[in-house]
């Protein structure tokens, strides 16, 4: 899944850089979805399949359990 996932950045780089960070064996994407600022605080707009959100909501989404996303 994560290798379909596009950024939606204001430059070219930093759309490279998230995916190179996504799809590093050592990124959290796929696990367990969690309540830390890391988790919620994520605000980096992606794409998936023709859905644009928030990449936490991607996240939520594939986590092996379900946790609410707080409101910003």
């Amino acid at each position: 899944m994560k290798e379909r996932i596009v950024f939606v950045t204001d430059t070219a780089a930093d759309n490279e850089r998230f995916k190179g960070e996504l799809l590093s064996p050592d990124d959290c994407f796929g696990r367990l979805f969690g309540t830390d600022e890391a988790c919620q605080g994520c605000d980096v707009v992606a794409e998936f399949d023709g859905t644009k959100g928030p990449l936490k909501l991607f996240c939520q989404a594939v986590s092996p359990e379900p946790v609410e996303i707080k409101a910003a």
